[in-house]
């Protein structure tokens, strides 16, 4: 847990190209999401610009559209921030793309969680909190303030008031035990923030030294 204190693009060459009002600049199909990383038609790498960006950065929560494709889907708005500011923006988009989401969309159940905490925040049974969880892609905690049940993936997760929930992935969830993407519980600070890929490595050398 991370707490608030913590020039035309040249068409004839394969780098990769800005989108603009959601068409390829390269072949000029009409792209269905802004979150693409390659035009489905012609298949040229897509990037996002700074300015773009600012536009994605409506809260997923408020505006209800829960685009699988969308690599922010999960991420805490002030974590993204943080990582702006640090400059390291990019490097954590690479990461929850190809270590959190495997180079996939968001799962179902991920999908599911979000429906379910914007209907318990609108409901006014959890609340937002100022922290977030410390590994990608860094998601933010929920605090209830009424018993209350959420399902997700068909399983039914019940909670306290005063409980914490936040979205784990799939190798917190292993190295919790979790049989899903639903952390219910009493969390404590972390000064540190760490990357999936950082952390999958940590693990892999851990295991390293439990062999010798």
């Amino acid at each position: 847990m991370v707490g608030d204190t913590m020039n035309p693009n040249d068409r004839t060459n394969n780098r990769s190209l800005k989108i603009e009002a959601f068409r390829c600049p390269n072949c000029g199909a009409p792209l269905k999401s802004r979150y693409l990383t390659n035009c489905p038609n012609c298949g040229v790498e897509l990037r996002i610009e700074e300015e773009s960006d600012i536009v994605m950065e409506v809260d997923v929560l408020d505006s209800g559209i829960f685009d699988p494709e969308n690599v922010w889907l999960l991420t805490d708005i002030v974590a993204k921030a943080n990582f702006r500011f640090e400059g390291k923006l990019r490097e954590l988009e690479q990461d929850v793309r190809f270590n959190v989401m495997r180079g996939r969309p968001w799962k179902n159940e991920d999908i599911e969680y979000m429906k379910e905490i914007k209907r318990l925040l609108d409901a006014g049974v959890i609340r937002r909190t100022t922290s977030y969880w410390f590994g990608s892609p860094f998601p933010t905690i929920f605090k209830a303030i009424k018993d209350g049940l959420m399902t997700v993936g068909g399983k039914k997760y019940k909670f306290k008031d005063g409980d914490e929930i936040v979205w784990q992935c799939q190798m917190s969830r292993e190295a919790q035990g979790l049989d899903g993407p639903v952390f219910i519980g009493r969390l404590s600070p972390r000064a540190m923030a760490h990357l999936c890929k950082q952390m999958e490595s940590s693990m892999k050398a851990a295991g390293r030294l439990m062999e010798m």
